[in-house]
């Protein structure tokens, strides 16, 4: 769906287009949000959400969807579910089950060794952003998710033999 919204976004002003491809692509959350403001984006992103995760969800899932989103949101590279459980302890099979369900939000082939990314840099911005992301399920907390994914590689890189290379003093 997001290439047809970039298609109608680029016909809107067809005497601007390079200009119009540039905000598009632009990776800054202030011209994100505009784009997505006119585009109706942050709306289906949360359409999609709402319809996928309901509000009455246990508090088990309501975790693994917050931990999820987080992930999503906040790694710069694209990771397994199974190398971010080797980092944090967090389920793959639990990763993997939420994913599954964001497709349309998330590139992801559906397997615990497969690295999943979202579909546009927009979603997180979108995640980390209370104004754009209305609904606190969904909303990812920097602060907290940073800590987490922090805390994380402290605990790896302190689990890694000291000389790891073996090299002479």
């Amino acid at each position: 769906y997001f290439a047809q919204l970039a298609i109608d976004f680029l016909q809107r002003d067809p005497n601007h287009t390079l200009e119009q491809l540039t905000l598009l692509l632009a990776d800054n959350a202030d011209d994100q949000r505009r784009v997505c403001a006119q585009l109706g984006v942050d709306k289906r992103y949360l359409d999609i959400l709402e319809r996928t995760f309901p509000q009455d969800m246990h508090e088990a899932q309501r975790k693994r969807v917050e931990r999820t989103l987080g992930c999503v949101a906040l790694l710069r590279y694209p990771l397994s579910p199974s190398a971010l459980e080797a980092l944090t302890g967090f389920s793959a099979r639990d990763c993997t089950s939420v994913l599954s369900k964001l497709r349309s939000l998330v590139v992801f082939d559906g397997e615990d060794i497969s690295p999943f990314r979202p579909v546009h840099s927009s979603l997180k911005h979108f995640f980390v952003d209370a104004e754009r992301c209305r609904n606190p399920l969904f909303h990812v907390s920097l602060g907290e998710e940073n800590a987490f994914l922090a805390a994380a590689c402290l605990r790896t890189l302190l689990a890694l033999p000291r000389n790891i290379l073996s090299l002479q003093d």
